[in-house]
């Protein structure tokens, strides 16, 4: 593990485990104890969210030159039938059959053509799978294979400091000298401050996950031209069946509803290797009735 790595674990340790310690130190000089409960829920939120952590960090789904032609072989063998009889004439639009962005590589990596939501990290020199976003709480990337553990590691480090924060409270509610009071104040703070940051953080991933949706899609739609080639041929669907949207809707091409965009990242969690078919949900999301809309 190189030294920064290790640093970064220990800052998350300490501030995992601040108000712990306090509590304990708290207690052997004061013979006053805390419920035991309490110290329970502490440790298994606290345990977990590093764990998580561990998890997470630094496996977002890299791309390798020589997997990407494997992956894309495997897409194509298993390719849902309704995509084949599809009734887009390829040739005559802009949307050309496997194929979407025609000339989107990545010179850096050496790579000819990247999987459809895939992008290239500026930070980390790589690219990654489903990109989401470069995170400074990991200083690492967020992608297709650790999106759902980063969300679980963002619940557990919420609960983690809401636990650390009411054990300050605990200290600071006993008879203390007045210094003590200022410290614990500042710690408390800083505890409750960053316990918002990460509730924040937690509440707009869930949501992206639950939609299917990146936050690079949502911030630098000019740098995913499938968005708006998925608009302009759904507008044109859509006017074919009557339906005429007045405003300028961004439309969610990969969003196939609640429970099976939470089943296609469970199911890639479990399974690294599964291949998730952006692809085929992308014609799938053009033809259906449905009609899903980033408001």
């Amino acid at each position: 593990m190189k030294i920064c790595d290790k640093c970064y674990f220990l800052f998350y340790f300490i501030l995992n485990f601040i108000s712990f310690i306090l509590i304990i130190v708290f207690e052997l000089l004061t013979t006053t104890f805390v419920s035991q409960k309490f110290h329970m829920i502490q440790l298994f939120t606290s345990l977990f969210s590093l764990t998580m952590l561990i998890l997470t960090r630094n496996k977002p789904g890299y791309l390798e030159k020589d997997k990407i032609q494997e992956e894309e072989d495997l897409q194509k063998k298993t390719l849902s039938p309704s995509i084949e009889t599809s009734h887009f004439n390829f040739e005559s639009t802009p949307i050309v059959h496997y194929n979407l962005m025609p000339s989107n590589g990545c010179e850096a990596c050496k790579i000819a053509k990247l999987p459809l939501r895939s992008h290239h990290c500026e930070k980390c020199k790589r690219c990654v799978k489903s990109f989401d976003h470069h995170c400074w709480i990991l200083a690492g990337c967020i992608g297709e294979n650790n999106k759902v553990e980063f969300i679980i590691f963002l619940f557990f480090q919420t609960l983690s400091l809401i636990c650390s924060s009411i054990g300050i409270t605990k200290i600071m509610s006993r008879k203390i000298n007045e210094g003590t009071i200022y410290i614990l104040t500042f710690i408390f703070s800083i505890l409750c401050l960053l316990g918002i940051i990460f509730f924040w953080i937690f509440i707009f991933h869930l949501y992206t996950l639950f939609t299917n949706q990146t936050s690079f899609e949502l911030f630098n739609t000019d740098q995913c031209p499938y968005l708006a080639l998925f608009s302009l041929e759904r507008n044109k669907i859509l006017t074919q069946r009557g339906i005429i949207l007045n405003n300028n809707y961004r439309y969610r091409p990969f969003d196939v509803g609640f429970k099976r965009n939470l089943n296609l990242y469970l199911d890639k969690m479990v399974h690294k290797k599964n291949v998730i078919k952006w692809e085929e949900i992308f014609f799938e999301n053009l033809k259906t009735n449905h009609i899903s809309l980033n408001c």
